[in-house]
């Protein structure tokens, strides 16, 4: 029996225009997604000898084949022949759920990262991209990290350098939005025309965080205040404190907003968790030690 520990970052959308929908059913996106230190942090012990268990300290997490990682691990040992003789993840959660941040998608990437380095690396950097693919959108994402343009289902994937380090408020409602159903509203309603990736990347690539500040999208945030309008007070108070921009990231429905000032980034993220439990600070820089 041998522990494995790895952990899980969260991403954010700096922006997201979705292009249309596939004959698959999926719809193809356009999007720069960013890495943070956010994390969730997992135990993975092999060769227990008993059933797969998956636990956390979340209640509302899935503890059976339900669970993405559940899924990853078994795409995992099936495409590499190995029986790891028994299975148990115990998943620490600090990513929100049903935020738009790839809690899950994050914590199935860890665990497919981990049992390749422990496995001895049977697979290659695109063949497990390629595996998490199947199980979610933003898990190839999530075992590169890092900054990138992401393109038809988010699995096509072209990585930016962003050195400066910028900061993070984060802050999500209480309630949660659907994926589905927020893709079947932009289907209702049509996707609104707006400009591309170019100016944002273009800001990332010269390091102006004045540019990248003013160029965040995101084409659900608009249906996303119709369905909780508390969206739209939390960005409104994001800018209040000191944040250059405000925006939702993915489907929903955390926001976050974007600061230059470490100071001013902490007395914003003190000010929202007072009323707004599920709120925090993070960077784009990412320490794994």
């Amino acid at each position: 029996m041998t522990a494995i520990y790895a952990s899980g970052y969260a991403k954010l959308n700096l922006y997201l225009n979705v292009l249309g929908k596939r004959e698959d059913g999926y719809h193809n996106i356009e999007s720069v997604m960013q890495t943070i230190s956010l994390r969730d942090d997992m135990e993975i012990i092999v060769g227990t000898g008993e059933p797969w268990l998956i636990d956390s300290d979340r209640d509302d997490v899935p503890r059976n084949e339900e669970n993405i990682c559940w899924k990853a691990a078994e795409l995992f040992f099936q495409k590499t022949h190995i029986d790891p003789n028994g299975l148990t993840v115990h998943i620490l959660k600090r990513i929100p759920m049903g935020a738009g941040m790839a809690g899950g998608s994050t914590d199935a990437a860890a665990l497919l990262r981990a049992l390749d380095v422990y496995y001895g690396k049977p697979l290659s950097l695109d063949e497990l991209c390629l595996l998490g693919a199947k199980v979610g959108s933003d898990v190839p994402f999530c075992i590169l990290g890092g900054t990138a343009i992401t393109e038809e289902r988010g699995d096509k994937l072209f990585p930016i350098l962003h050195d400066p380090q910028l900061f993070y408020v984060i802050c999500k409602p209480e309630a949660s939005l659907s994926t589905k159903e927020m893709y079947d509203l932009l289907d209702r309603d049509g996707i609104p025309p707006c400009s591309d990736t170019k100016k944002l990347v273009n800001g990332i690539r010269n390091h102006n965080v004045q540019q990248i500040a003013k160029n965040l999208y995101n084409v659900f945030e608009p249906l996303a205040v119709r369905q909780e309008p508390e969206i739209a007070k939390i960005k409104q108070q994001m800018k209040q404190y000191g944040a250059l921009n405000a925006m939702m990231t993915g489907s929903g429905s955390a926001v976050f907003g974007l600061f230059e000032s470490p100071d001013d980034a902490f007395k914003a993220c003190e000010k929202l968790s007072k009323k707004y439990p599920e709120t925090f600070l993070a960077t784009n820089h990412i320490d794994e030690d």
